[in-house]
């Protein structure tokens, strides 16, 4: 079996995953070291954290058509829908006021991996739905988890990445 694959959605939406995954790991390790201020997990995670998020959503919506301008609306939603989210729940908020977030953050996830697998076939699709599972289990099920336990390295965020790399593939098939 051979993929096809459109290399320049490749780069595209692969750069995007990297600089959102750089901005959690800068933010994270930030906050675990206790330098959550510092200007590297701040101000820097924050840029790469938005600008990840906005060519992610230029990188599966493409060029908006007609035809395309719904995947182009679920895309760019779901984008600022996690950015939303995450910000949020950053916030010194409690956790019922986190809760809407928690579901937007959810939600947003939701119309990410379904605007990937939009007018493209099943193994995009499925790719999609995968990265979706795994981004889930690992944000809001093993991740807290490992910070609860104080775990560090764990399988959290090596999930967190697999995830990317699901949606730069299913974005290029």
């Amino acid at each position: 079996m051979k993929l096809e694959l459109n290399d320049r959605k490749l780069r595209l939406t692969t750069l995007a995953g990297i600089m959102v995954y750089i901005a959690v790991v800068l933010k994270n390790g930030g906050e675990q070291i206790g330098q959550k201020d510092h200007f590297l997990s701040s101000v820097v995670g924050r840029v790469l954290f938005i600008g990840g998020w906005a060519l992610m959503a230029y990188s599966i919506a493409g060029n908006p058509s007609m035809k395309s301008i719904k995947k182009s609306l679920v895309a760019y939603g779901g984008a600022i829908g996690v950015v939303i989210a995450v910000m949020a729940m950053k916030m010194s908020l409690t956790p019922a006021q986190k809760k809407p977030f928690g579901l937007l953050f959810i939600g947003s996830w939701i119309s990410i991996a379904v605007s990937v697998g939009m007018g493209k076939g099943t193994d995009s699709k499925m790719l999609g739905l995968f990265a979706l599972v795994n981004v889930l289990g690992s944000m809001l099920v093993i991740l807290p988890k490992q910070r609860e336990l104080k775990i560090i390295d764990g399988p959290g965020m090596g999930l967190f990445a697999i995830t990317f790399i699901s949606l730069a593939v299913a974005n290029s098939l």
